[in-house]
């Protein structure tokens, strides 16, 4: 079981097809294209049949809102946000998720997001990060920057690192197929 915190998932797209895709958001997030290209992007790596790394996985989708993207009034309970980074790897890990895949880039350094890590570490939930696509050291803006988060950057087609690709401690290249 996969948690894919990410932008919402368009199951119509036809490389999901056949995939067992469930969203679990809390919340409404109104998304920009880009938002829901990226989101059905990383399930379709994730789980497309003709292709995804992990075809006969579940994916349990949360959707986390870009800057761009507009979160609606559901999505605040008690004055916390339920798209928060904490809020989304706490609900990936009572829903299940053994691996979460978290596609995003962060400046919340929170109490409440190093607990939510330390949580996923204790029960074994594996989570992994982009490095991100600044092509610098980006380690900052990361979850990889925590201890138990597995940073992942690109690499082109024939295995070399990719110049548009960050890194940092913790991150490491990664070749999808």
């Amino acid at each position: 079981t996969i948690a894919l915190i990410d932008g919402p998932v368009e199951l119509s797209d036809p490389e999901l097809k056949g995939a067992n895709i469930t969203d679990k958001s809390r919340c409404t997030i109104n998304a920009t294209i880009a938002s829901r290209y990226h989101g059905s992007e990383m399930a379709a790596i994730l789980a497309s049949q003709a292709y995804g790394v992990a075809p006969e996985a579940t994916i349990l989708s949360y959707q986390k809102p870009t800057s761009d993207d507009t979160p609606s009034e559901s999505c605040k309970e008690g004055g916390k946000k339920l798209h928060s980074d904490a809020s989304l790897i706490n609900s990936a890990i009572d829903d299940g998720a053994q691996i979460i895949s978290a596609s995003f880039s962060t400046n919340d350094t929170s109490d409440d997001l190093k607990w939510a890590i330390a949580r996923a570490m204790s029960r074994g939930v594996i989570i992994v990060n982009s490095a991100g696509n600044t092509g610098t050291d980006n380690n900052h803006s990361q979850l990889s920057q925590w201890s138990g988060v597995v940073g992942v950057s690109a690499i082109t087609s024939d295995g070399k690192f990719a110049k548009y690709s960050s890194w940092g401690n913790g991150v490491t290249t990664a070749a999808i197929g």
